[in-house]
Parts: C-alpha cells; structure tokens; sequence
C-alpha cells in the first residue's frame, strides 16, 4: 500500500524545494515575483540560518515539503505544503503527524504563523489542535501604496585571510551602502543586482548560494522600499566608480565598515552576511 514518508533534504534537494514553495505561496495567495533559483537561495539561506527542512514522499514520489527550526523551548513551523491532489488519502495533517510523532515529539509546544491572505485555510491547523494564542497587528507607514524595489549585493574580498567589504557612498542622499539599484521590467532579482553592480563599480558578480537577506524602510517621501541583498565575493576588485550614482567607495574590514554604514537594516545585512562567511569560509 502507498504510504507518505518523509527524508532530510540536502542542496540537491533545493529545486524540488523551490517548485513547492512556489506552490505554497500560490496557495496562501502570495504575490512574490522570484525566479526558481531566487526561491532556491531563499531557501538555502534558511537552511545556512538554522532551519531544517523534510521532504515528504508518497509513494516514492516527492509531494511536499516542511521547512522548520528547533528551539529550547519550542518548534517553529515556517513552511508546510502537501500537494494534495496527488491521492485524495493525502493531507497537511498527515504530514505534520508524522513530524509531530518523530522530530516534533520532545517539544511541549509547536507554532506556526498562518498568513491572513490564507486565514480560512486557519481551520486546517485547529483541527490539529492548533489554538490562536495572539493576533499580530501590522501598520503600514507608507503614504503611497507603490513599493519600490532594488537589489543588490554584499561585496567582499579576501585580504589578509579576513574579508574586506566594499561599502559605497550613494551620490542621491549620501549614505553609505551597499551597491544596488531599481528592479527593470521583467528583470530578476539576481539580474538586477548583477547589472546595478557592473554599473555602479565595474565589478561582474557572480553569487554565493545560500545567502538572501530582504528588508523594508520607509523613504523620505513615504513610501515603501524593499531592498533584496546576495552575497559576492570578488577576486579581481578592480572598482570604477559611476560619477552619476557613487560619490565614494571605500574597501573595509568588518568592524569599520558597520561603523560607517549609515543605516540600522544595512548593519544588520553586514552581520549576517559576516556570520554566513565566518560558518561557510572565505
């Protein structure tokens, strides 16, 4: 008889991981324009930052997905998708119960944060015994509802057997950053910070697999911005700087770049991705 089973993924499991996170976003009604090595790195860098993931069979064939994190106290689930087309026999709750019986089964206590694009989908996670203990309220500051959206990239090099980060002085507002730039049409993340880079230094970058940071801040003019992060190692940092886009540029060590860097998010990036080289290696 067929039977759903589950295994640890390692990275040649990240495209399959990729089609079904793909598929869950569907699902819970998440409008993300990523390509499938966009979600594959996405997921990568969850797993570089402690998350476990499971892939489930039935049968033998992949149908699923759970991407998790143990703590001392308790069991966060992040993902968890079943196509549940493949057998009318298959559900969600059948895969978390068979985690819940083997790598959930010391842990007084699991959570799992159901978006509110798929809230009626809620039902699903109370019939497991799932209860609501807090509502998250959100409040959006922006004025105008257009988010604007760059990417770009952590640059660094090796100097020393330490790593040296390329931090920039941006000419509009005269903060230092990192090298990015607005997103074209139908250009990918990775395409965009690939071109903002070359643009604004001359540097061509490839990027290393596993590390993807996001984060939002409210411009001047009160609108949204997103800004996606990769990770770049450069081997012949030869920088010619854009004169319309880069005031100054500046290659630093660690400590001395986070002292420079003139915004919170972009030190917290910094760190992360100093914590990602110190784990990974050069």
């Amino acid at each position: 008889m067929p039977s759903l089973t589950y295994e640890h993924v390692d990275e040649s499991d990240l495209p399959t991981l990729g089609t079904f996170n793909a598929a869950l976003l569907d699902e819970q009604r998440i409008a993300v324009d990523l390509a499938a090595a966009e979600l594959e790195n996405r997921l990568s860098g969850y797993l570089a930052d402690g998350y476990q993931a499971v892939l489930f069979r039935w049968d033998g064939r992949p149908v699923g997905y759970c991407l998790y994190r143990l703590y001392p106290k308790y069991a966060y689930v992040r993902h968890l998708y079943v196509d549940e087309s493949v057998n009318k026999k298959l559900s969600v709750a059948d895969a978390f119960s068979l985690l819940r019986n083997s790598e959930f089964s010391d842990y007084a206590s699991i959570r799992h944060d159901v978006p509110e694009s798929a809230k009626e989908r809620l039902h699903i996670w109370e019939s497991m015994g799932f209860r609501p203990r807090s509502v998250r309220v959100e409040l959006h500051t922006a004025t105008k509802r257009k988010t604007r959206k760059s990417c770009g990239a952590v640059v660094y090099r090796r100097r020393f057997r330490n790593p040296e980060f390329l931090v920039v002085q941006h000419e509009n507002g005269g903060h230092w950053g990192f090298p990015k730039g607005h997103v074209a049409v139908r250009e990918s993340e990775m395409e965009t910070a690939r071109r903002e880079i070359a643009e604004e230094t001359a540097l061509h970058v490839g990027f290393r697999e596993g590390f993807y940071e996001r984060i939002y801040y409210l411009t001047p003019k009160e609108r949204r911005k997103e800004v996606v992060y990769f990770l770049s190692r450069v081997k012949r940092p030869r920088v010619r700087t854009q004169a319309s886009e880069i005031r100054a540029y500046r290659w630093l060590p660690y400590w001395e770049t986070r002292e420079l860097l003139t915004y919170e998010n972009t030190k917290l990036v910094l760190d992360k991705a100093y914590e990602f080289i110190v784990q990974r290696g050069l």
